[in-house]
């Protein structure tokens, strides 16, 4: 177990132990009718920590759900897809092909304003640079459609060649056969 986790299972000890030595220092009636409860010190002294422990887990668990709940209503969660990422889309693409890619949701004003931004600030060689590179693009996606296709012949004509490669045994005995009673045979 890394400190991580260790100070995660015990980090409920804290605010456990703290309610309880108020509850005890305090005079409740509530600690003074658990000491007198028949029981033990040895097993009252466990129950008390283990007591301890869940007050404090539940005290934790109360505290995030209500910060949660809180930082929910004044950030709402931003809605992130993982095809809305170029990078995972060019990959995806490499892999299930341009035409299976999901499409991706409509840009932030954020997005286009970053978008607009920027070409604003391209020189028109630049914004050349990037057309021809768009158009590089576009070739090089119909290239790797023909050479999918181009594969896919290849890999049916090795099959073929495969088939028509495989001996057939009959005619191979056959040969055999006419091959060794035309050998003339030594006396014994």
């Amino acid at each position: 177990m890394s400190h991580v986790q260790v100070l995660q299972v015990l980090l409920p000890f804290v605010p456990g132990v703290v309610v309880t030595a108020g509850l005890a220092l305090s005079g409740s009636s509530l600690a003074q009718r658990f000491w007198t409860i028949g029981l033990g010190y040895k097993t009252k002294l466990a129950v008390a920590i283990s007591l301890a422990y869940i007050l404090g887990l539940a005290m934790m668990t109360m505290t995030q759900s209500v910060n949660d709940l809180v930082m929910g209503k004044f950030k709402p969660p931003l809605a992130v897809f993982p095809w809305d990422n170029s990078y995972w889309r060019r990959v995806a693409a490499a892999y299930v092909g341009a035409s299976l890619l999901p499409t991706p949701g409509p840009l932030s004003t954020q997005e286009l304003d970053r978008f607009v931004d920027q070409i604003s600030k391209m020189t028109p060689d630049a914004q050349a640079a990037v057309t021809r590179f768009r158009e590089g693009a576009q070739n090089l996606e119909n290239h790797f459609g023909e050479l999918q296709r181009l594969e896919e012949q290849l890999s049916r004509s090795r099959e073929i060649a495969a088939q028509a490669a495989q001996p057939k045994t009959a005619q191979i005995k056959e040969l055999l056969n006419s091959t060794l009673d035309s050998i003339p045979k030594r006396p014994p």
